[in-house]
């Protein structure tokens, strides 16, 4: 019986992260590059996409799983003006700030027309986890959402957006001074878990940890 018990635990611990998992808005690549541009000493500023008129935009496809299915529709990530975002390295990550609101659309077909979901984007973090290669870097931010089909379906209105950039000529971009561009290889739009949820994943962390140890005293 106290097997039993622990097993059930040990589902409802991982049922809940394997619910959040599913239910995601996976970005395909994406047509255009973002590009980065360092000093060599710890500084770098970023382009999302192509620019026109002042403004940058990313696009491509995306698709929905889980509460969100959806698509496929097209995804884009507009910037209000050239040159508003700017990165420096702490020593083990670069933290991302920006001085004009970055949008983003999804829904429809060529291009976006935002009926599925819009939101304004804060870029937090852009990471590089090798010096050479692909699929070596991750730039992440929240997303508050304002509006579209899904918007409901994101507690809060907010969302935590993650992709991955394939810089294939990149060294080490904190000690490297150039331009480096890539496409969107991939990425992650995901509801920021509510409080209950959260609640009820440590729960079960807790009791899994105390039903362990009562099985093992």
């Amino acid at each position: 019986m106290r097997k039993l018990g622990i097993a059930v635990l040990v589902l409802l611990t991982f049922g809940v992260g394997s619910a959040l998992a599913q239910t995601q808005i996976s970005l395909g690549g994406s047509t255009q590059n973002v590009t980065l541009v360092t000093n060599g000493s710890g500084g770098a500023t970023v382009t999302l996409g192509s620019c026109s008129g002042g403004t940058c935009t990313l696009s491509g496809t995306a698709f929905g799983t889980g509460a969100l299915s959806s698509g496929p529709a097209a995804y884009s990530i507009t910037t209000a003006s050239t040159n508003s975002i700017t990165m420096s390295w702490n020593g083990s990550i670069w933290n991302v700030s920006q001085s004009d609101p970055i949008y983003f659309c999804y829904g429809g077909s060529g291009s976006c027309d935002g009926s599925l979901l819009t939101g304004t984007l804060t870029l937090g973090t852009f990471g590089q986890a090798g010096q050479t290669g692909t699929f070596n870097t991750q730039l992440t931010g929240n997303l508050a959402i304002t509006g579209g089909s899904l918007a409901s379906l994101f507690p809060n209105n907010l969302g935590m957006l993650s992709f991955t950039v394939d810089l294939p000529n990149a060294t080490d971009l904190s000690t490297s001074e150039g331009q480096f561009a890539g496409s969107i290889s991939s990425g992650e739009l995901k509801p920021t878990p509510e409080p209950a949820t959260l609640g009820l994943l440590g729960s079960g962390l807790m009791l899994l940890g105390g039903a362990i140890r009562r099985r093992f005293i």
